[in-house]
């Protein structure tokens, strides 16, 4: 069976995604097994969603930051409505922004 579209949208109606939490335990994130692709695990996922074979959908109503902006930035399309608000707030800190970049 073959998925024509995958659609993604928050329940959440002021986040699409949760960001980072960035007082955790960082080397806990970094001593984390890899993925099937060999990346971190987030790192992992956002690769392997960008290639889906199917068409993957982002609705997004409220704000992406983050994670939640590096998530919707490999889906195939993204609908933003009038409230949408997206951002890379890794700027602001001097971290790479994009989850290692992905495409």
């Amino acid at each position: 069976m073959r998925v024509s579209d995958i659609p993604f949208q928050s329940a959440n109606p002021d986040f699409f995604m949760a960001h980072f939490d960035l007082l955790s335990d960082i080397q806990r994130i970094y001593t984390t097994a890899p993925g099937r692709t060999g990346l971190l695990p987030f790192s992992d996922n956002l690769l392997r969603l960008s290639k889906v074979p199917a068409v993957t959908i982002s609705a997004i109503k409220s704000r992406v930051r983050g994670a939640g902006s590096e998530f919707i930035l490999n889906t195939d399309i993204r609908f933003a409505g009038a409230n949408a608000i997206l951002g890379q707030p890794e700027i602001g800190f001097g971290a790479v922004a994009g989850g290692n970049p992905i495409g």
